[in-house]
């Protein structure tokens, strides 16, 4: 259950990191900008990340066939991993999802 977390909330990032590059009319982050943009919109977005994760979680389930385990479960999970030492280590994959994206593409 937590890997499957852990690669909605990763698809989210790539989400909004492409948008991001379409607001902003630009083709890649600069590598010393990526930590400050990753932050600004991981902060700005935490409730409905968590939100989206739910309902993603739910959705795969139900084209899975599989039991979704409720939504206090996955609140649970979430709230470890949206704890503040935890925080870091998120913006901190993230970070390095978008530098490999970049440096590959």
């Amino acid at each position: 259950m937590d890997k499957t977390i852990t690669d909605i909330v990763v698809f989210y990032a790539k989400t909004n990191y492409k948008k991001y590059l379409e607001d902003n009319n630009i083709d890649k982050i600069p590598d010393d900008e990526i930590y400050k943009v990753v932050e600004l919109l991981y902060d700005n977005k935490k409730s409905h990340i968590k939100q989206f994760v739910i309902d993603t979680y739910k959705k795969l389930c139900e084209k899975n066939n599989s039991i979704f385990p409720g939504e206090l479960v996955i609140k649970n999970v979430l709230f470890d991993i949206f704890q503040k030492d935890e925080d870091e280590y998120v913006k901190n994959k993230i970070v390095l999802i978008i530098k490999e994206h970049q440096n590959t593409h």
